[in-house]
């Protein structure tokens, strides 16, 4: 059955791991966005709003690359 290959559970669960992480990353800008919209002119929360969505968009681009970066692995070792 196809279930039972390695490359297809492999692809699943990066999938679902992949819909996760986009999932905290939406959440994470929507907060960042909130906390920089609503500083009010005070410096530190605007530094800490602009913080959490640089590390959202730092975290979201490292997730994608390692990603990437095991599916050719993953392929290049599954057509072996």
């Amino acid at each position: 059955p196809a279930y039972c290959n390695v490359e297809v559970a492999y692809t699943q669960f990066i999938n679902i791991a992949l819909y996760a992480i986009g999932i905290v990353a939406v959440f994470m800008f929507i907060y960042g966005g909130y906390i920089y919209m609503t500083s009010g002119g005070n410096q530190e929360r605007a530094k800490k709003g602009r913080s959490i969505l640089t590390w959202a968009v730092v975290g979201l681009v490292v997730v994608l690359v390692a990603a990437t970066l095991v599916n050719v692995v993953v392929r290049f070792i599954v057509e072996k």
